[in-house]
């Protein structure tokens, strides 16, 4: 008989809004998610902090079911990459998707889920968003850590997949501006000139959010676009090590 080789792995994508837990020293509902994406997380007296984990020892490994018609689908060991966009006027949300090792399909009754309903996700607007202190006219942004998740494959595990890892990562920051004639982004490219970035989001205690970007550089030359008629660029940033930053290239926090 023919049978069916290889690992058996299983995909996992879900998407989450940017909700703080409405305590500054508290983690989110969905804390572990980021922590399975290759970040740590300190908690201080009033805010918790995510950045780059940078050793083995800190990767967080995840269980993930999804129930549907009375069947429960479930993927184990499971790493993550992590998307943020943000859109003005809009909540910023979350995507998350990864791999993990595949768990057999069982018959089991609908959970009962438990919504969250406070506090309310913020929005982008009344942001501050800014480049080397200069704020700029946008619509949005779209961050990412562009982790390089590994299977790790053992032939003495269910499905031959002990788990995944995140190996590498390549952080970076997109967003658009309104053409300005005192900022010239063709020059900076040019020039490889680094920069640095901060956007607050949000007002209300325990569910305001400061991504920190202490040292980027356009990945790319600045793309010529048009936004609903005014000229614009849409710009591409790698993020980069900063010793200053305890060589973290970002930090997520919630105050």
């Amino acid at each position: 008989p023919i049978c069916i080789g290889g690992a058996q792995v299983a995909k996992v994508k879900v998407t989450t809004e940017l909700v703080g837990s409405g305590t500054g020293a508290t983690g989110p509902s969905w804390e572990g998610l980021i922590l399975a994406a290759g970040c740590a997380v300190a908690n201080g007296s009033a805010s918790m902090t995510e950045s780059p984990g940078t050793w083995a020892s800190s990767m967080t490994n995840l269980t993930f079911g999804h129930y549907v018609d009375g069947r429960k689908r479930g993927a184990r060991g499971v790493s993550l990459n992590m998307t943020m966009k943000g859109e003005s006027g809009k909540q910023v949300m979350v995507e998350w998707e990864g791999s993990g090792g595949w768990i057999a399909t069982t018959n089991v009754a609908n959970i009962t889920p438990t919504f969250l309903t406070s506090p309310i996700p913020p929005r982008l607007q009344s942001a501050t968003f800014t480049v080397d202190t200069v704020q700029y006219i946008s619509r949005g942004f779209e961050f990412g850590l562009g982790n390089v998740i590994a299977v790790r494959r053992d032939g003495g595990s269910p499905n031959g997949v002990h788990s995944t890892a995140v190996t590498d990562r390549d952080p970076y920051l997109e967003f658009d501006v309104e053409a300005n004639s005192t900022k010239d982004w063709d020059a900076d490219y040019a020039a490889g000139a680094t920069a640095a970035a901060s956007i607050v989001i949000g007002a209300v205690a325990g569910n305001i959010w400061t991504l920190t970007i202490p040292k980027m550089q356009q990945s790319q030359a600045p793309e010529k676009i048009d936004i609903d008629g005014v000229a614009g660029y849409k710009l591409h940033f790698g993020l980069l090590r900063n010793a200053v930053a305890g060589d973290d290239s970002f930090s997520l926090v919630q105050n």
